[in-house]
């Protein structure tokens, strides 16, 4: 037995792996978001006197261990590992005659610390649907510990080269290590579960066996653990068994997923049920959960018009105008107008659409069919010969009093409806005065004055019987005429 000096640089590794410890703590997690494990396996070293650097099983002691996982999701995790493991070497055991000769031996205790971040290829099927689902998935893993060694050689009092400069070696017997590796889990309950795992370490040092250039001081030592493990999920209650911890689970009684925050979610959208206007059909967020199969940014839901894409102010229909009012109902879809006039335009603002308006760029009337009328007798400006006195039709716009067809100012009786013929007044009437009774009205014998035209005054009564006359017969023309006798 040799013994060789020893350097104590523990402070200095510690550090960074403490500082690891206190971040793992501080990670984010999950519901079940931890699990404690057990390992029980086998430790071996990967040394000067092995016959393979990287090993499995050769020349392997018991190795046992624990650690604390953190689950950061459906398929990650940080992992606290502690190992304790037994390392030997023994040149006697292997298959290569020259190390038989030398027959170096080697003996450690390994106690190891490290910290490790996990990928679970398959963890986001454990918990599907709300549902626990029995699980066979493959793991990886790779991370930074501390291993605290001792090392025991046994040169057997060789004096072979190197030997002294090995017995005489200072040796950090606390070096960092690189554990990395790969295992498979199996779920047996929500709460349980076993895995195998094989976990190497790379280690800076060539002295985990106390043997370095009395051997092979070109390449570094390393060392394992092979284990089987039993795992216990812990946690906060989770009634409806989706994964998700009550206290973090939004719908404690339904199972849902951690995109719906526990809640149920049907179609699958990333929308809970109870946020999702379209519960059964997938959909978009921005648009509560419902579809929008014309992508318009509007719902099917509220779309008038679901595989035409429109805008919000026609109700998700088409606007080829861009006058706010749909296609469908748009009497001129390609012309913008107003709704009042059923999406046709009118220039002057009339309220009468340009297609009825026989004015379109002068403000009307509807009477007048959209042209102005000053006079509002419903005979347009253009058309009317008195735009300014309200007239009829038949007078060309102009007042007829006794509607004729003759305006007043062509109408030589404008109170006595007549013929255009004469002049607006009734056609001459040719019936006698016997025909009228007119000598039994007393409208006889009108007297004038010898060699005189006028008349005596004893005929003013019957001019008055005549006034009365012709007011009761107004068309009737009446000649008054006198002549002389021999006498």
């Amino acid at each position: 037995m040799s013994s060789i000096q020893k350097s104590d640089g523990m402070q200095n590794k510690l550090l960074p792996l403490l500082v690891l410890f206190f971040l793992f703590t501080q990670l984010p997690a999950q519901d079940k978001s931890w699990e404690l494990g057990l390992a029980l396996g086998t430790s071996a070293i990967g040394g000067d006197m092995i016959d393979d650097n990287f090993v499995l099983f050769d020349q392997a002691s018991v190795g046992f261990g624990a650690f604390a996982r953190r689950r950061l999701g459906q398929n990650f995790s940080t992992r606290l590992n502690l190992n304790y493991g037994r390392l030997k070497s023994d040149d006697s055991k292997r298959t290569d005659e020259e190390a038989k000769l030398r027959n170096f031996s080697s003996s450690t205790s390994l106690f190891d610390i490290s910290l490790q971040f996990e990928i679970d290829i398959l963890g986001h099927n454990r918990f599907r649907e709300g549902k626990f689902h029995r699980l066979l998935s493959p793991y990886v893993f790779g991370g930074v510990g501390l291993a605290f060694f001792s090392p025991e050689p046994d040169f057997k009092g060789s004096s072979l080269p190197g030997v002294r400069e090995d017995q005489a070696a200072v040796i950090d017997e606390r070096q960092l290590s690189y554990p990395f590796g790969a295992g498979l889990r199996l779920d047996v309950s929500p709460n349980l579960a076993i895995a195998l795992e094989f976990a190497p370490r790379a280690i800076a040092t060539d002295y985990l066996d106390g043997v370095s250039i009395a051997a092979n001081p070109d390449k570094d030592d390393t060392y394992v653990f092979t284990t089987f493990q039993l795992v216990q999920r812990l946690g906060n209650f989770d009634k409806d068994r989706d994964g998700i911890a009550d206290q973090f689970d939004a719908c404690p009684e339904q199972a849902g997923s951690e995109a719906t925050m526990g809640c149920p979610d049907r179609d699958y959208d990333g929308i809970a049920d109870h946020l999702d206007q379209c519960p059964e059909i997938e959909g978009k967020a921005a648009l509560s959960g419902c579809p929008d199969n014309d992508n318009d940014g509007i719902s099917n839901l509220e779309d008038r018009c679901p595989n035409r894409p429109g805008s919000k102010a026609t109700n998700g229909c088409p606007d080829s105008d861009g006058d706010g009012i749909a296609d469908t109902e748009d009497t001129c879809p390609e012309l913008a107008g107003l709704a009042i006039n059923q999406g046709c335009p009118d220039t002057d603002k009339d309220g009468i659409a340009d297609r009825e308006d026989r004015c379109p760029n002068l403000a009307g009337v509807a009477s007048a069919f959209g042209c102005p009328d000053n006079d509002g007798d419903g005979i347009n400006n253009a058309e009317d010969k008195c735009p300014n006195l309200p007239g009829l039709s038949a007078a060309n716009g102009c007042p007829d009093r006794d509607a004729d067809g003759v305006a007043d100012a062509e109408d030589k009786c404008p109170e006595i409806a007549g013929l255009k013929a004469y002049a607006g007044c009734p056609e001459a009437n040719t019936k006698s005065g016997q025909e009228y009774d007119l000598a039994g009205r007393g409208i006889v014998n009108l007297l004038f004055d010898s060699d005189q035209e006028l008349l005596r005054i004893a005929s003013n009564d019957i001019l008055d019987k005549v006034i009365l006359f012709l007011k009761e017969y107004p068309e009737v023309n009446l000649t008054i005429a006198g002549h002389a006798d021999s006498r």
